[in-house]
């Protein structure tokens, strides 16, 4: 199938509304071991409360043919706020792969951000570098988040999933770069 006109899907912001419809996309097409539930709560988590958007979305009359998904954050850096989009699990039905790039402009065309990315996959490296990121590093740290280790009693808890590490950007570009 090719991507004619036919076949073409608007790109859109992914709103609180359409969380749902990107959970079920991606619990059908990128990671099934993920419940809807799972990724609903993934999409709805987030570190700044006037986030613009949970991503884009390539949508169609019948559903979703593609995401890409951002998180956001407002931090300090010399001493000025500052606010920070890591995009991440980018995912694009094969009819639909031409307008992936698409995606990405989108999320990092977004006015006053910086950018962050925490991701091993070396492929969407290669892209972000390609659309200008440079990477910081090429090493990995894993920093254990000691407070996701202790209960709310402050007891120590056995470690249960690898989200308790916090892992550090590999790729930042400055809204502001060329």
């Amino acid at each position: 199938m090719s991507n004619s006109p036919a076949n073409k899907a608007s790109l859109q912001p992914i709103m609180d509304k359409d969380v749902a419809d990107v959970a079920l996309f991606l619990h059908l097409h990128m990671n099934e071991k993920f419940s809807v539930e799972e990724w609903e709560r993934s999409l709805r988590a987030s570190w700044y409360n006037d986030a613009p958007n949970h991503g884009f979305m390539l949508q169609l009359a019948g559903g979703v043919a593609g995401v890409i998904c951002a998180l956001y954050s407002e931090q300090e850096i010399d001493g000025q706020r500052t606010l920070i989009c890591n995009p991440h699990t980018w995912c694009v039905l094969e009819p639909y792969r031409g307008q992936s790039v698409s995606l990405v402009l989108a999320i990092i065309r977004q006015a006053g951000m910086h950018y962050t990315m925490f991701t091993p996959n070396r492929e969407g490296e290669e892209i972000f570098a390609y659309l200008g990121f440079k990477p910081l590093e090429r090493e990995m740290r894993a920093l254990v988040n000691v407070l996701a280790l202790l209960t709310p009693t402050g007891d120590e808890m056995p470690c249960e999933w690898p989200g308790k590490f916090l892992m550090v950007a590999v790729l930042v570009k400055p809204h502001n770069s060329t």
